[in-house]
């Protein structure tokens, strides 16, 4: 039993191991484009 909880330890780990690599890899995604934000001014400004 020690042998089969010890092989999905392994699992668990490289499962994590590989989500942590996917998402440190991935660009930070921004909701809107930052030109966008830059453009438009917050509604409590007045134009």
């Amino acid at each position: 039993m020690s042998n089969q909880w010890s092989i999905v330890d392994k699992l668990n780990k490289t499962r994590y191991n590989n989500n942590a690599t996917r998402l440190s890899d991935r660009p930070p995604t921004y909701r809107f484009p930052l030109p966008y934000m830059i453009n438009i001014p917050p509604p409590w400004v007045q134009q």
